[in-house]
């Protein structure tokens, strides 16, 4: 099932009570494994090609992200995991807390949503949710490109 897919990925970012909302829709990989699927996608930002690459296994996602800021972590309902981020100037780790995973499988596609809070030194920094659309190329139509 590699390949002939449209991802569409909407995010939400929450520091400090400021707002930041994104969406992105572009080709991606999609296979199934043991216990779980991974997608994988590639976004151009800045001139940069940003790669992300997601296993969600039952309620756990692991997310891979090679961009300017690169990113190891993983999100778990309910579980604290310590996730890696490197930047130009210096790497960084935070603590994060899953608070929801869900996935819906269907023939043509799926739905992955995901949320969890990030720490550091035991304060609260901020929040985020992701809210992925993946569907097989042919059977996308204008409502996917448009869906709330």
């Amino acid at each position: 099932m590699k390949g002939n897919y449209l991802i569409k990925v909407r995010s939400l970012n929450i520091v400090e009570g400021d707002k930041t909302e994104s969406e992105v829709i572009t080709h991606a990989d999609f296979s199934f494994i043991d216990g779980g699927f991974t997608l994988s996608y590639s976004e151009e930002k800045n001139g940069n090609n940003e790669q992300t690459d997601i296993t969600v296994t039952d309620k756990k996602v692991s997310i891979n992200r090679q961009a300017e800021i690169q990113t190891e972590m993983t999100i778990e309902e309910g579980i604290r995991h310590l996730s890696y981020h490197r930047l130009p100037f210096g790497e960084f780790s935070l603590d994060v807390v899953g608070e929801k995973v869900t996935t819906e499988i269907a023939e043509d596609g799926l739905k992955l949503f995901f949320s969890y809070r990030t720490f550091s030194g035991g304060e609260a920094l901020g929040k985020a949710e992701f809210d992925i659309t993946l569907r097989r190329k042919g059977r996308i139509s204008e409502k996917f490109l448009r869906e709330d």
